[in-house]
């Protein structure tokens, strides 16, 4: 267990794993962040194309534009998914290594808990109407010698 909690983080920023785990934070993020403007500039082009062109055209023909341009932002929104997704699983990685419970799990336990309380809070209910069904025993009186 640790015991001071700042003195582990200060202690984990100098090291050279924490170095490097922040370094590699920092690649995943900047590459990620690039890999957002590039898709968003190449996606912006196209769609520029796709409607400079479309007004050019006949009625089917726009049609046809318009579900390119539908394709093409699918295929961006599947692209960027997919770098995002590495990089929450590379920040997971990172997290996992420090020692540190990631959001899923956080959520997971938090959902444990909630249904731990619910049962209990079920068999404190059983347990008071148990105790108010049951009849009080009498007991016979003694008679005096």
């Amino acid at each position: 267990m640790i015991d001071n909690v700042n003195t582990f983080i200060n202690e984990l920023k100098t090291s050279d794993f924490g170095k490097a785990t922040r370094k590699s934070a920092e690649n995943i993020w900047k590459a990620n962040m690039n890999a957002w403007t590039t898709t968003r500039d190449e996606l912006g082009k196209v769609v520029d194309l796709a409607f400079r062109e479309g007004g050019k055209l006949t009625k089917r023909s726009r049609a046809r534009t318009e579900k390119a341009v539908d394709r093409f932002e699918d295929v961006a929104s599947e692209r960027v998914n997919e770098v995002n997704e590495r990089f929450q699983e590379g920040m997971n990685r990172v997290i996992h290594g420090i020692g540190l419970p990631t959001a899923d799990e956080v959520e997971k336990l938090s959902r444990k808990v909630d249904r731990l309380s619910r049962e209990v809070k079920v068999k404190a209910k059983t347990k008071t109407a148990a105790k108010r069904r049951a009849p009080r025993r009498k007991t016979a009186k003694r008679k005096a010698a």
